[in-house]
């Protein structure tokens, strides 16, 4: 019986045994897979407080880096930009946050996705940065010279690009059919009365006018119907504005009455419907903005056109021999601003050089290896003469240039009152040793450009520190632009005769101070003559040539290619040349093969007297000791009536 009890325990066991087996093989597959679950489980245990880190950290890095909120942006005084000029670009920031924001700001140009156009341009750099107060808002103004390959900008603080990249707008004008025009806006702050549906005249907000004239290029007409809201320099500024040449329109308030000007525009209180300030004028309407539609504005437009005369002046040159004269700075002003720098080598010996380099190279390495039969005394030599020769073409090569560093401008100069000039200057920068070259100029306003297509390793810097720091090569030129208004008494210049039948022959001008070397010159309607001492009085004998034979050289200059004989000019036929490209883009002349003309007004005499450049305009710079150029007064002198 013992021995059945045992027999029957031992059955159990092995039943035990059995059904575990078939247990463990039934999960065997199961149990082969956890080592590689596990790992996976591991990892994610591990990544995932990584990964909400990283999540969290970039979250937050997106929200530093983008602490403002972009508003609106407008370009211009009337929404678009210009071409080949300077035109703001004003920023609305907002500050969403509840906490205070400080930051850098710079922008880039870029060309249809290709690179970067031109330098950096920087509003405020790290020891002068934006500050925005919790849930607050403020404007920033960049002044960005917009040349022909542009269709974007991207804005970057400290810690790289800000938002998607901002289009630049262009106006939809038909070059071919319609004339180009400046900025026509009318100054209003609210909302109050709105423009007629049918109104096509741009708003602009005052309060964010420019404090700096050398910015208002772009601007030609301005409609006033109140007292904006100004800081003195905004005031100022405006005054410059129109004694250059602006049109300003006076608009009857909502009470009915012509708005009372204070400070600095008191003189827009006048009581005649026109009058004329400096180069400007302004006129006055029987009427409010409610008025302003399409009709009136056309009518306002033509009225225009008969004040300055310009369509007598558009007849007579539609018949006259004009040329095409080209805004790329990169075809006129500064490819003539190059010849003053040209290589003049010793070509004899270079080719002398050349060919010693060439039988150093072979046969004389050859020569060696067979002689010595050693690769590293076959290598070396042809390393040492590589070497010798580089240095070689450095030094004779450099010589064709005469190893001399130096900036030649030419500066075109708006006369104002109160002995201030407004200047637009055109620059060119040599040097012979490599490196980054910060260059400043004196003035007020001053805004820099590269005004080039090309990617350039530069810094521009607005304000009132401002500069433009710029990496040039060894023997090469950076040509750039600059703006400013700068304080310096110009010759006086009095209109004491002029018959507008006779033209220029009746001419008389009583000029003051004007320098032994300097080169008067006239343009009145469609003529140019070169004025000579007479008396006491400045006048010529002839009737002048036309504007298009003037400026004729300017087409030899714009399309010489191949054939281009500039090393061939001396000195004085490059100064001649540059003063017809600085009154030309002065002016904005164009002619009918790039649209219809735009032409200077006919009720005025266009006075220009071609000196040497003083130094109160030279770039303050111990690197360019050598600076020389030419400074053009510009004085609009208006017809007695």
């Amino acid at each position: 019986m013992i021995r059945d009890v045992t027999l029957k325990k031992k059955q159990q066991a092995c039943c035990k045994r059995s059904r575990y087996r078939s247990h463990s093989n039934s999960i065997e597959p199961h149990l082969k897979q956890s080592p590689f679950m596990m790992r996976i489980s591991r990892f994610a245990i591990h990544a995932l407080p990584a990964l909400l880190i990283l999540l969290l950290g970039n979250m937050f890095w997106s929200a530093s880096a983008h602490a403002f909120d972009i508003e609106e942006v407008r370009w211009g005084y009337a929404g678009v930009a210009h071409r080949n000029e300077i035109n703001p670009l004003f920023l609305r920031l907002r500050n969403n946050t509840s906490e205070a924001e400080e930051f850098t700001l710079s922008l880039e140009k870029k060309s249809f996705g290709a690179g970067r156009v031109g330098a950096r341009i920087w509003v405020a750099e790290e020891q002068s940065t934006l500050f925005l107060s919790p849930l607050t808002e403020r404007w920033v103004t960049f002044y960005v010279y917009i040349g022909g390959r542009e269709n974007e900008v991207q804005l970057l603080n400290e810690r790289g690009p800000v938002k998607k990249p901002i289009q630049i707008l262009f106006t939809n004008r038909n070059q071919m059919e319609e004339k180009e025009e400046l900025d026509r806006v009318l100054f209003a702050s609210g909302d109050e009365f709105a423009l007629s549906q049918k109104a096509e005249l741009k708003r602009f907000p005052p309060e964010i006018f420019p404090p700096v004239a050398t910015a208002t290029d772009i601007l030609g007409t301005v409609f006033l119907d109140e007292m904006p809201r100004w800081q003195p320099e905004q005031r100022k500024s405006f005054m410059r504005w129109l004694q250059r040449g602006g049109v300003v329109h006076v608009l009857q308030s909502r009470t009915g009455d012509y708005p009372e000007f204070e400070e600095e525009l008191a003189v827009l209180n006048g009581a005649l419907d026109k009058q004329h300030i400096g180069g400007g004028i302004v006129l006055r309407h029987p009427f409010g903005r409610n008025r302003l539609d399409q009709a009136t504005l056309k009518q306002i437009e033509s009225n225009e056109e008969r004040l300055f005369r310009e369509e007598e002046t558009r007849i007579e040159n539609e018949m006259a021999d004009y040329y095409y004269y080209d805004q790329d700075l990169s075809n006129s002003m500064f490819r003539t601003l190059r010849r003053f720098v040209v290589p003049d080598h010793n070509w004899p010996i270079m080719y002398v050089i050349s060919f010693l380099y060439l039988f150093a190279v072979f046969p004389g390495a050859w020569i060696i290896s067979k002689k010595r039969n050693d690769f590293r005394l076959t290598y070396g030599a042809l390393l040492l003469a590589v070497f010798v020769f580089s240095m070689i073409f450095k030094i004779v090569g450099a010589r064709g240039y005469g190893e001399s560093t130096q900036i030649n401008s030419i500066a075109v100069a708006h006369v104002l009152p109160d002995n201030e000039l407004d200047v637009t200057q055109y620059s060119n920068a040599f040097v012979t040793n490599g490196g980054t070259y910060l260059l400043r100029h004196p003035g007020a306003g001053v805004i820099y450009s590269t005004a080039s297509d090309d990617d350039v390793l530069g810094d521009i810097l607005l304000g009132p520190q401002a500069f433009f720091s710029v990496d040039i090569p060894p023997f090469t030129s950076r040509p750039f632009i600059h703006r400013s208004l700068i304080s310096y008494p110009a010759p006086a210049a009095e209109l004491t005769e002029l018959n507008a039948e006779e033209g220029l022959k009746s001419l008389k001008l009583n000029l003051g101070d004007v320098p032994r070397d300097a080169e008067v010159w006239a343009l009145f309607r469609n003529r140019v003559s070169k004025l000579s001492l007479s008396g006491e009085n400045w006048s010529t004998s002839r009737d002048g040539q036309s504007l298009g034979d003037f400026m004729r050289s300017i087409q030899d200059n714009h399309y010489g290619g191949f054939y281009d004989n500039s090393n061939d000019l001396d000195p004085e036929q490059i100064n001649s040349q540059l003063l017809r490209e600085a009154i030309q883009r002065s002016l904005r002349l164009r002619s009918m093969q790039n649209g219809p003309l735009t032409l200077p007004r006919n009720d005025r005499l266009y006075l220009f007297i071609n000196t040497d450049m003083p130094d109160e305009l030279k770039c303050v710079s111990d690197d360019f000791v050598q600076q020389s150029g030419k400074l053009v007064y510009q004085y609009e002198l208006i017809l007695p009536e």
